[in-house]
């Protein structure tokens, strides 16, 4: 009985009949029917009016100097300004992009099976992307999360897709899908390197393509994605004489420079620096505590805390300083203006002179305080781990894929009598792949941590937003004991 149930067991795993395709339409249809049981597919009443969609929906495409002065990138803005010519409410959008991501799943379900015949593959790749909670928390609120998401889930099909040197469609279509990634996060910029690397890795390791025509490939997707951008670059300069992807840089600066503010800095500065340091140091004072505390008090902790607010106070300071005017008519309610409504059409303007003042602020600020500046940019890289920690001890689906891993190894000589242990892993296609996959998760990760963390305050959604690729490796590894690999 028992021989009976390992050798069925074996063989299911095994399959190479559409059996994880059907199982995988099952689960999605299963985990639909959840979402919208829970709302996850319904708009947020307020969804148009708080957060970051205002804004987005206030992004000017034209005159082409205000778009390329705005603060916000044009990635999202085109989605959801496109998107209300069909639906001026966007009430149907969360679950058109949810459809959008289940399509952009089945596509990667797809470009697997070009590696590997075992269907058991892709559908356990699928299905550790198909609970995305940075996705699924986004969509009521149409954070830009969601967009995100489905053009990471895209860009990760191709790397299966773009493995012969004259695939110019597919190399076209991959650097589109970086462009608009990095026009709706700039801070996911650094796709641009990582890509072609894990498209080496993928040709060369994996599929044993030879290294000339790896090295190829991946040099035309490196080339043609910084020539893309190199052409935006250029424009953008030519119309409003900066270089970057868009005028928040600065801005983003003062979550931590101003913690490090106080008279004697002032007193070192000149001209307008000086009035607008002034100008902000005064309001910062009047924050509720902790963020009204002196640069003595401070902790890291503090400055961790107040990152969000000091950016928002500075940046109504700046615009106060530069355009003459304020949130809101009664002076009390211009102190913490967050917490009197919504903020985000009145940030939504001509954001160049006034990224450009605060950036001068800022760079100066930080650059007297290395000390302080580098022990908060350590602070952050520590929350980050511990959340990542947290990530995978408590959060139910790490916890249960750690347990299979563990178990599956544990247990592997009743499937295989230890013939494993025998193997030379690393020649196996299967195991190479979610050895490349699991690269692809650290260097992502880190992409989203490292540099954020030194610019700004981290919260969870950057390590959620940054972990969507660690619960493919972990159930790859762990169905290996009942795999049959090959070379």
């Amino acid at each position: 009985m028992f021989n009976f149930l390992k050798t069925s067991l074996i063989k299911l795993i095994n399959s190479e009949d559409n059996f994880y395709l059907y199982s995988f339409i099952s689960l999605i249809i299963i985990f639909s029917v959840l979402l919208e049981l829970t709302d996850r597919l319904t708009l947020d009443p307020l969804a148009l009016t708080t957060g970051d969609v205002p804004s987005y929906l206030l992004f000017p495409f034209f005159p082409i100097e205000e778009a390329f002065s705005s603060h916000r990138t044009f990635g999202f803005s085109l989605l959801l300004q496109g998107y209300q010519l069909l639906d001026p409410n966007l009430i149907t959008l969360p679950l058109a992009l949810y459809v959008v991501y289940i399509a952009s799943l089945l596509f990667l379900y797809f470009s697997i099976l070009k590696l590997t015949r075992k269907q058991i593959i892709p559908f356990t790749i699928c299905i550790g992307l198909l609970p995305n909670s940075s996705f699924l928390t986004g969509l009521p609120s149409l954070t830009a999360a969601v967009l995100v998401s489905i053009l990471m889930v895209l860009i990760f099909a191709l790397l299966f897709r773009l493995y012969r040197a004259n695939d110019y469609r597919s190399l076209s279509v991959l650097t589109i899908l970086i462009m608009l990634l990095y026009q709706t996060r700039p801070n996911l910029s650094p796709i641009l390197i990582l890509m072609p690397i894990w498209l080496f890795l993928m040709n060369y390791y994996v599929r044993e393509i030879s290294f000339k025509t790896s090295w190829s490939i991946s040099s035309k997707t490196l080339i043609s994605g910084l020539a893309v951008l190199s052409i935006f670059l250029f424009t953008r300069f030519i119309y409003i004489g900066e270089i970057g992807l868009n005028s928040f840089s600065g801005t983003v600066l003062t979550g931590q420079a101003t913690s490090y503010l106080d008279s004697e800095n002032i007193s070192r500065m000149k001209g307008k620096n000086k009035i607008i340091s002034q100008n902000i140091l005064e309001r910062k004072a009047q924050l509720s505590p902790p963020c009204n505390k002196t640069k003595q008090d401070l902790t890291n902790d503090d400055r961790h805390h107040c990152g969000n607010i000091w950016i928002m106070s500075a940046w109504v300071e700046a615009i106060k300083f530069h355009d003459k005017v304020e949130p809101f008519n009664e002076a009390k309610k211009n102190v913490e203006p967050w917490l009197h409504g919504q903020l985000g059409s009145f940030f939504s303007r001509n954001n160049l002179e006034i990224d450009n003042t605060l950036s001068i602020f800022s760079k100066q600020l930080i650059k007297e305080e290395k000390k302080l500046a580098l022990s908060r940019m350590f602070f952050e890289y520590k929350y980050a781990s511990l959340e990542f920690l947290r990530m995978f001890t408590k959060d139910p689906l790490f916890i249960a894929s750690l347990v299979f891993l563990l178990l599956s190894w544990i247990q592997r000589k009743f499937f295989y009598n230890n013939s494993l242990e025998n193997r030379k892993l690393l020649s196996y296609v299967e195991f190479k792949l979610a050895l490349v996959i699991f690269f692809v998760a650290i260097t992502y990760m880190l992409q989203g941590i490292v540099i954020p963390a030194a610019l700004l305050h981290l919260d969870y959604r950057y390590v959620s937003a940054s972990s969507i690729f660690f619960l493919p490796p972990i159930l790859l590894f762990a169905i290996f004991p009942l795999l049959k690999l090959d070379k």
